[in-house]
């Protein structure tokens, strides 16, 4: 096989993994955009539950949304980044391949894309770097927060019954000490708790 049909098969070679990163990098946003829409969902459907007087469903709803945010995070982080990642290291050695074979350095987008996507900052006087995956783990944790919080808060809130005046009246019974033989003394209570005027039996 000649240079040039090795450098033609690389090329195709690298074509091919470059979809390949645009596919999981697709799979991988449109998930994140479906579990920030769902996260949207469950918090709205917990404040109508609250407000519906039903907190046991709304603690209910808040550990679903937990369970499948953490679903979330298992199919985007452990399951298609993971593959993401593959075709991105891939794609880099295809690229170095073609740098080496042709001389020219515009092989270069998945190595690119990939230094731009670290983040350099500074942190107690030492220098870190935020990578694609730091940024994942922070998204899935800020989300983890925002539900545990609302678990806890249809937990701790419970929704406010409405009270209504009583009509009935409260009788107490006590022993009339002023009268004698078994006489007693009937106290009346309204709603207001105020005493009416004592009657004796």
């Amino acid at each position: 096989m000649s240079d040039d049909e090795k450098a033609k098969l690389m090329v195709e070679a690298w074509k091919t993994t470059v979809d390949v990163q645009k596919h999981f990098n697709d799979l991988a946003m449109r998930i994140r955009a479906f579990a920030l829409s769902f996260l949207g969902v469950v918090v709205g459907a917990t404040a109508v539950a609250i407000q519906q007087k039903q907190s046991t469903l709304a603690t209910l709803l808040a550990i679903v949304g937990i369970l499948a945010w953490f679903a979330f995070w298992l199919m985007d982080g452990l399951w298609y980044h993971q593959l993401l990642k593959g075709a991105v290291k891939q794609g880099t050695k295809v690229e170095q391949l073609l740098a080496r074979a042709t001389n020219l350095d515009v092989f270069g987008l998945t190595q690119e894309i990939t230094g731009s996507s670290h983040i350099q900052f500074s942190f107690l006087g030492k220098q870190k770097e935020l990578h694609a995956a730091h940024k994942l783990l922070i998204f899935y944790i800020v989300g983890t927060v925002a539900l545990v919080l609302l678990l806890i808060g249809t937990i701790v809130v419970k929704p406010a019954e409405t009270v209504k005046k009583a009509e009935t009246l409260n009788v107490i019974l006590s022993p009339d000490s002023t009268s004698k033989g078994a006489a007693v003394r009937v106290i009346v209570i309204d709603s207001t708790g105020r005493k009416t005027k004592p009657r004796r039996r």
